[in-house]
């Protein structure tokens, strides 16, 4: 029974990690396991239950095989990265005595494999190569040397990869050097909170000002990350932050060698290699397997009762508080989408003195707002919004706002913000056409529409083919009036 319920514990754990996608919060995808995930520790923490980790691979054998039938993910690469912490805790399981068992297993691994072949995420490739170095280098028995065999097919899967993903990998470059630069520009200090988020498009649209005809132009897209952890860090709190992150994420990797914790420091690798091409630490399994090791480090100091009651003070001080705000925010703004924002304004308002520091409560807010034709106060929220982030999604509200308002030399500026920073969008050009119509600017009406006739089109989408039929027919209606 013991063991039952050991096993339960890491696999509840394990699955509020990885928790499905879920209306109680605003932001679907990260807030739940956010959410679930601090709830179970403080349980776990509270009761002084510690899952005997003898039982922790045959938990992420079911959750590993879970995740290859079902992604609660908002892309692949974020799939794959959380395929990769497991997989070393699966592999664990092969020290099982029973023969059906470890057949189990190689299963499971088989099928986690070919999953992360699929998804075709070149980081998971990565961590896959160096997996199989690790495991297998230091052994000569046959099916080792099947491993060996695999690591150079999977060599050539990640080349192969990475000459078909051209277009990607321009696009990480791109945003690579604007994100240098940055750090560059204030390295000690960075920009402070949601720093990236209040500059880097900006500086976006600063470089497709200066350059309207680069060959970035077609990849550039509404960046909110770098797609690096210490480059993030950089920006937003300096060059000293980045590299105490960078202490924190790789010293367990260094100071104990017991063999028993290898799985422990092989998914904590994982961990390095996603935080160079993605953003692991906005997930909570990222972060139990860096607190994981470095439990391990000082597993020998105990906790007291003491400890732990301080420890959930704290944390119903600082978690528990704004989680009920935010799971608010979540109900009244799937209410406000599903078609009733002016009944939700009221609710709103009551949120705005809680959530005020948050710039997506205040984006949410403003464009709720506009769609309950409250003009003005959407006007002022999203200019509050815009003291603490720029966005291609901000400008285009902006823009929208102004132009409503019949602010229409405003609305042309918003658009064109908009234009510089997202140069292959097309709902700013549409903006634009849409201003210059209701000004009577015919002339410039008609340069806009022939920009959106003749751009070349990235992703066609049915808002493009809209688009393009408006301005066709209208222009048609406009020429044969003249």
């Amino acid at each position: 029974m013991k063991r039952a319920i050991n096993t339960f514990i890491w696999l509840l754990l394990l699955f509020v990690c990885t928790f499905p996608p879920t209306d109680l919060y605003p932001e679907i995808y990260i807030q739940p396991k956010w959410g679930a995930t601090v709830w179970v520790v403080l349980l776990c923490c509270i009761f002084g239950k510690r899952p005997n980790e003898k039982y922790l691979p045959w938990a992420t054998c079911l959750m590993a095989v879970y995740l290859c039938i079902y992604s609660p993910f908002e892309n692949n690469s974020v799939r794959a990265l959380h395929l990769c912490l497991l997989l070393p805790f699966v592999h664990q399981a092969h020290l099982s005595k029973r023969r059906v068992l470890r057949s189990a297993v190689w299963a499971v691994e088989g099928i986690v494999i070919i999953t992360l072949i699929l998804i075709q995420c070149r980081t998971a490739y990565l961590c896959l190569m160096l997996f199989l170095l690790l495991y297998c280098l230091p052994y000569r028995r046959l099916y080792q040397r099947v491993f060996v065999i695999i690591f150079f097919v999977v060599v050539l899967l990640f080349l192969s990869i990475f000459g078909m993903k051209t277009e990607s990998s321009r696009g990480r470059w791109f945003i690579l050097g604007n994100t240098i630069e940055l750090v560059k520009e204030h390295p000690l200090t960075g920009y402070g909170k949601h720093g990236f988020r209040k500059i880097y498009m900006k500086k976006q649209a600063e470089y497709f000002k200066s350059h309207p005809d680069s060959t970035y132009s077609m990849l550039a897209d509404e960046v909110r990350h770098p797609l690096n952890e210490f480059l993030y860090v950089a920006v937003n709190w300096g060059i000293i932050a980045s590299i105490l992150l960078f202490i924190v994420v790789v010293t367990p990797l260094f100071c104990y060698s017991k063999v028993s914790n290898s799985l422990w420091r092989y998914a904590l690798m994982a961990v390095f290699v996603f935080s160079m091409f993605c953003y692991p630490l906005c997930y909570p399994l990222a972060w139990c397997v860096i607190v994981g090791n470095w439990v391990r480090l000082f597993s020998n100091i105990p906790l007291s009762s003491v400890s732990r009651l301080v420890f959930c003070i704290l944390f119903l001080v600082l978690f528990a508080y704004n989680d009920y705000y935010l799971r608010r925010w979540g109900c009244i703004s799937h209410l406000s989408k599903s078609g009733h924002p002016k009944a939700m304004m009221k609710y709103y308002k009551e949120l705005y003195p809680k959530l005020y520091h948050s710039p997506d409560f205040l984006y949410d807010y403003a464009i709720e707002s506009f769609y309950a034709m409250k003009f003005m106060q959407a006007y002022n929220l999203a200019e509050e919004c815009g003291k603490e982030i720029s966005s291609y999604d901000l400008s285009l509200l902006r823009g929208d706002i102004c132009f409503q308002r019949h602010r229409y030399e405003e609305a042309l500026m918003h658009y064109q913000e908009a234009e510089w920073m997202c140069p292959v969008r097309f709902a700013p050009l549409s903006g634009m056409w849409e201003v210059y119509i209701r000004q009577g600017n015919s002339l410039s009406a008609d340069s806009i529409r022939n920009i959106i006739l003749n751009k070349p089109v990235k992703v066609l989408s049915p808002e493009i083919l809209r688009i393009k039929r408006m301005v066709k027919v209208n222009g048609n209606e406009l020429e044969r009036s003249i």
